[in-house]
């Protein structure tokens, strides 16, 4: 039986970890098409969390460039790789996350609306989370929600409404993975 992720946090020894196979990218190329049911993780800090919650608090959500992987190409606990051992871990499934939001101006019908689109966006050693060559690490299963607003990418000035409307959507479709917040 191979060492348990648990095991591994207790142990807090992060040059153990060796990256599993189906995150290895090895040449494949991001694979875009998602079914509504599949599921997407992403880890959350535990002080987030008082115990009493079934869905995530809407303050563990981050907006924009939301990053998540998916269950097509990872396991739930691999979200916690390699440095986020101690962190709890939420699923959600593509079909819950919302698709376009308008944006509210006081008491006006919404004129715009955001649009939110899943992109399987891997993680190589190049990506810009990993700037220096000496930090290796790829995770094939790598996804972010972004936000767009006709066709054009949002990452910042985004209003206040659509940010708080996509966390409360998504944290009511989430879900707690409870047995891996059980071995924390």
């Amino acid at each position: 039986m191979p060492i348990s992720w648990t095991r591994l946090a207790l142990l807090n020894s992060f040059s153990m970890i060796s990256i599993p196979e189906r995150l290895l990218i090895n040449g494949r190329e991001p694979v875009q098409e998602f079914d509504p049911a599949e599921k997407l993780y992403f880890r959350f800090q535990v002080n987030y969390f008082s115990g009493s919650e079934s869905r995530i608090p809407v303050a563990a959500i981050k907006f924009p460039d939301f990053s998540v992987n998916r269950e097509l190409f990872s396991a739930p606990s691999d979200v916690l790789i390699p440095h986020w051992l101690k962190w709890g871990i939420v699923e959600i499934r593509e079909g819950g996350v919302p698709k376009s939001l308008p944006v509210s101006q006081q008491g006006k019908a919404a004129a715009r609306t955001v649009d939110f689109q899943t992109i399987h966006d891997p993680i190589g050693v190049e990506h810009e989370y990993f700037p220096q060559p000496t930090q290796q690490f790829e995770n094939y299963a790598h996804c972010e929600i972004r936000a767009f607003e006709s066709g054009e990418r949002l990452t910042q000035d985004i209003p206040k409404s659509v940010k708080k409307l996509f966390r409360t959507k998504l944290s009511d479709s989430s879900d707690l993975c409870q047995i891996l917040l059980d071995a924390l």
